[in-house]
């Protein structure tokens, strides 16, 4: 796991709440992300909640790879459709997507939806990139060590 370490002004939260700071901070995630990876490979977005979905989106659309986002319920939450529609190909890039790491709990539940998911089409899912605002307390997390990458701040 390699730790890339991001200067950007935060987003207030919610996230909703100032777009223009979300969208400055994916512009610098979108930077690093090019550094790793090619234009043509494909990408999974994978969220939890309102503020993660705004995340995934303002990537996705500003991404020059083609993207899929893959949103994870909370537990009660209800919705149009319960499975994921990603990209099945080994060499899509799957991405973990999220506005704040407060205690580690929203990321560790899409870490096991992933897990679940793959266990029951009797397949792997490689986790490549956790992408963050915050990481500073999730830093003893092992979840993390799921990951490739880790790009965020650590403030």
């Amino acid at each position: 796991m390699k730790w890339i370490n991001i200067h950007s002004d935060q987003p207030d939260y919610p996230v909703g709440s100032n777009i223009g700071k979300a969208k400055k901070l994916i512009g610098h995630y979108l930077t690093v992300f090019y550094k790793l990876y090619s234009f043509d490979k494909k990408i999974n977005l994978w969220c939890r909640g309102s503020s993660g979905a705004i995340m995934a989106t303002l990537f996705a659309a500003n991404c020059k790879n083609e993207c899929k986002i893959c949103h994870v319920k909370k537990q009660g939450e209800d919705s149009h459709s319960y499975g994921y529609s990603r990209y099945e190909n080994d060499g899509a890039i799957n991405i973990v997507i999220d506005d704040f790491i407060a205690t580690g709990d929203t990321i560790r539940a899409i870490v096991a939806a992933i897990e679940d998911y793959a266990y029951k089409r009797g397949t792997t899912i490689k986790l490549d990139i956790l992408m963050v605002m915050c990481l500073a307390l999730m830093k003893d997390d092992i979840t993390k060590q799921k990951f490739s990458y880790l790009i965020g701040s650590d403030y």
